[in-house]
């Protein structure tokens, strides 16, 4: 059996990630839609036991949702807070992007209304 990831390896994820779930964005101590406290979980993207290493781009921060993969299974669609947890573990870069994107769909949406 591998040995367990370092309490030190799990930090670096954690303050990496800015301590977001890399998925759904949620941060330890949100809830889930069961009104549950989300914890936080460091995992690999490719698990060992598939080849996978503990290098840094192979781990990631996912909350106990995401990690069991309880998300994939919502068939509503998603709520203004998750959305929102989204954009907030999205890069500057994304962010800035999205808020472009939505500037155009907002002049698209009033000149119809002209």
């Amino acid at each position: 059996m591998a040995p367990r990831l370092s309490n030190r390896r799990k930090l670096q994820v954690l303050r990496r990630d800015k301590r977001l779930c890399r998925m759904c964005g949620a941060g330890a101590g949100d809830f889930d839609q069961y009104g549950r406290k989300l914890r936080l979980h460091v995992g690999h993207v490719v698990a060992r036991t598939r080849g996978g290493t503990d290098a840094l781009d192979n781990l990631r921060v996912l909350c106990s949702e995401c990690n069991r993969g309880v998300r994939y299974l919502r068939s509503k669609r998603p709520k203004r807070s998750f959305l929102l947890n989204q954009l907030r573990a999205a890069s500057d870069e994304d962010c800035k992007k999205i808020f472009e994107w939505l500037s155009e769909q907002s002049k698209r949406c009033t000149s119809f209304g002209s």
